[in-house]
């Protein structure tokens, strides 16, 4: 929050933008509700992400850009074209792909690098598929890639059951994942990450400019409400990122 304050005068504003660019994902982890909603592949349609990019760019956005939500992106085939797209909308950005590594190879990385991201994100999801070490060890040394493993989990506003989190991820001082702003793939925000089904929409931008959605008196209540460990929606209510 304190960066929020910071960076744009006002401890509302996300520190962080995440622009859902497709859907399909290749695992099935037990501790993500893609393992009990798969969906089927979709990518962002080129004039939603034109539009999007315009919006952020209006609102003078020179922060964190994540092009990933729930999908792996790399079986994106021309995530290159759209991670360019990106860049040039907003060239003060800072572009991160979130990723389980499987498709990262040498050959992937130098033209997503190319083409604009400053850094993977590389999260491990055991079993690993056969050379997958070997190969994230040995593109550490671009630095471009960081290698996260997760040690700590979250139910996803109830999407999932917490017998099947291997350990829960607690806020100690109320629930901040809202400073990670979600945009869906068809152009809605959502409040945070943890809306899997995309129940609570504050904002489309399809309609309304990013400034409109940030400063919504609803919005900024909302927020106020998970600053201080309160629930203000059922996702919420259900979410152990809240009260867990």
């Amino acid at each position: 929050m304190a960066r929020s304050l910071l960076t744009r005068g006002d401890p509302f504003y996300p520190t962080s933008v995440s622009v859902e660019l497709s859907r399909e994902c290749n695992r099935r982890c037990h501790y993500c509700p893609v393992s009990r909603h798969p969906s089927a592949q979709r990518v962002i349609y080129p004039g939603t992400l034109r539009l999007v990019l315009g919006r952020l760019a209006e609102f003078g956005w020179r922060g964190r850009v994540g092009v990933t939500r729930y999908a792996e992106p790399l079986l994106v085939g021309n995530l290159e074209d759209l991670v360019a797209d990106v860049k040039a909308a907003l060239p003060g950005s800072y572009v991160f792909v979130t990723t389980n590594g499987d498709f990262l190879d040498r050959a992937r990385h130098d033209s997503l690098v190319g083409a604009g991201v400053d850094l993977f994100d590389v999260t491990q999801h055991p079993p690993h598929i056969s050379g997958w070490r070997e190969r994230i060890d040995g593109l550490k040394a671009s630095g471009h890639v960081y290698e996260r493993r997760l040690t700590a989990y979250n139910n996803r506003g109830g999407t999932l059951p917490a017998k099947a989190l291997p350990a829960v991820r607690r806020f100690r001082f109320g629930c901040l994942d809202w400073l990670d702003a979600v945009v869906t793939i068809d152009g809605k925000v959502l409040m945070c990450c943890n809306d899997f089904h995309g129940k609570d929409v504050v904002g489309d931008l399809r309609t309304q400019t990013f400034r409109q959605v940030l400063r919504d008196p609803a919005v900024r209540r909302a927020k106020l409400a998970l600053m201080r460990k309160r629930a203000p929606t059922a996702t919420c209510r259900a979410c152990l990122a809240v009260h867990g």
